[in-house]
């Protein structure tokens, strides 16, 4: 389980702060599959599954947002955890 407070001091700096809220009392946990090397490629493949984990009221706002806030949220996630 990883904390999202530099996810939220992210949505800050963007004056996102609708989504910063959204997200307060929010944690984000990974979950990793390591596809190892396939088909004689050069480049391993690890699939990475984040799921944030919010009280209810908050998961709902969550599911509702538009493509272009979630698409900010995935951006802010990216900034922290490449």
């Amino acid at each position: 389980m990883e904390s999202l407070a530099d996810v939220i001091a992210i949505l800050r700096y963007k004056d996102l702060q609708h989504l910063s809220a959204l997200l307060a009392d929010a944690y984000v946990d990974f979950e990793y599959l390591d596809m190892g090397f396939l088909n004689n490629s050069d480049a391993a493949i690890a699939i990475v599954n984040g799921v944030i984990y919010a009280p209810i009221s908050a998961c709902m706002a969550l599911r509702d947002l538009s493509q272009r806030d979630q698409d900010a949220i995935l951006d802010a996630l990216r900034e922290v955890w490449p």
